[in-house]
């Protein structure tokens, strides 16, 4: 994606022509108007000054366009927004105040963000790279701020370009830069770049590079007060339990998510995290074999935040719901799960939870329905199930499409 210079038109390079020819014939003397091509002349003049009355410059952008351009991301419409953003960027990379910097790094920050979305990082990393020399030039905490941001954003455009090497320099750029700043909020930068990296290295099942991630991390920034850091190291620890139960380390991973349990539970601010370890202790312990204790993780996760009005606490509690269920199930105890499952499908008829927990929790019923003599209940759920898997072709949604055969043959 490259950002062009708006450039004269071809009518008012015309109109500036004839008007100097029109200038020259007219300083002579009125009198000698009488030839035909004076007369022309003369006209073609008097037409190119009223044609140029009529050219109207391009209207300068405002912050009132950058606040808008903020409002259609917002409003995820996407390529309207690159579109004003792209204006904005032009007229701003030919101002010189501090202000126009200011915003003309906010335009290409954003706008790199919002081709993200549209899945487009090469064009996104055009956007990272401009604030990159855009920001480097100054020494200010805001431009560098910016910088710390436009490099992270740099690192993840490079690896989904399939390039993780640059992913990583990148990664280590901003950690060299400004681990050792003053500003916390750009230490915090240097913090997020070791838990990106971590969580591209787990996603890549490179487990041990990534819980070393993690651990330098926690080595460098684990005695901050500041919560922009300390922010980073409850999601360090988090990860850390992520990563160890995809590599089979169960138990180690129960330590971790305890670990954030403790560290943070009594914080506001770290509420999501803490209802996420504590429904992820429920899910190790399942892997386990250890159903009650796993039903009572996911009690604390709802004895905690029922009732929170914040959507990602309440999506953490429905998990906590799906999850109590299964454990109950693998207990015997059908009646309590099928209520627990009934509560993840009331809860998403209050407000959409992720689709796949609404579909394993009507799977589950279905068949716990259908052991209880239930039959017409559980063709019920099976219908709902495949109307809600209708237009998904993922592994999972394929598993609960073959509970749902066996259990309509079951109650048939």
């Amino acid at each position: 994606m490259t950002h062009r210079s708006v450039r004269p038109t071809a009518v008012a390079a015309w109109v500036a022509v004839l008007c100097v020819f029109g200038v020259l014939w007219l300083a002579m003397p009125l009198g000698e108007l009488s030839r035909p091509l004076d007369i022309v002349l003369a006209v073609a003049f008097v037409a190119a000054l009223v044609a140029g009355a009529r050219i109207q410059r391009p209207k300068p952008l405002t912050y009132g366009d950058y606040s808008r351009a903020l409002d259609l991301s917002r409003e995820q419409r996407w390529d309207e927004a690159v579109a004003l953003y792209s204006q904005l960027i032009t007229q701003l990379g030919r101002a010189g105040t501090n202000e126009a910097r200011r915003l003309l790094g906010q335009s290409l920050l954003n706008c790199g963000w919002a081709l993200r979305e549209l899945g487009r990082p090469a064009d996104a990393l055009v956007c990272f790279d401009d604030l990159i020399r855009v920001s480097e030039a100054q020494s200010d905490t805001d431009s560098l701020r910016d910088l710390g941001k436009a490099l992270l954003n740099r690192a993840w455009a490079t690896a989904e370009l399939g390039d993780p090497e640059a992913a990583t320099l990148a990664s280590e750029d901003i950690v060299a830069r400004f681990a050792d700043a003053k500003e916390p909020s750009l230490r915090g930068l240097a913090a997020v770049a070791l838990i990106q990296e971590g969580a591209r290295q787990d996603q890549a099942r490179r487990y041990r590079e990534a819980l070393a991630s993690y651990d330098r991390l926690l080595t460098r920034f684990g005695r901050e007060t500041d919560w922009a850091i300390r922010s980073a190291v409850a999601d360090a620890i988090f990860n850390r339990g992520v990563t160890l139960g995809h590599a089979g380390r169960h138990v180690e991973a129960l330590r971790d998510y305890d670990r954030v349990v403790a560290m943070f539970g009594l914080v506001p601010e770290a509420a999501e995290v803490v209802a996420s370890a504590l429904v992820n202790k429920g899910v190790q312990l399942e892997q386990l074999k250890r159903p009650g204790e796993a039903v009572s993780a996911y009690e604390r996760v709802v004895e905690l935040f029922s009732g929170a009005p914040e959507s990602p606490l309440r999506a953490q509690v429905a998990k906590a719901a799906l999850g109590k269920g299964n454990a109950l199930m693998a207990l015997g105890r059908r009646e309590e799960a099928i209520a627990e499952f009934d509560r993840v499908i009331d809860e998403d008829g209050r407000e959409p939870l992720a689709a796949q927990d609404v579909i394993s929790a009507q799977a589950n019923k279905a068949v716990l329905l259908c052991r209880s003599g239930r039959r017409a209940e559980a063709l019920a759920a099976c219908r709902e199930v495949r109307r809600l898997s209708a237009n998904m072709s993922d592994a999972a949604a394929r598993r609960h499409l073959e509970v749902v055969a066996y259990v309509e043959v079951e109650c048939r």
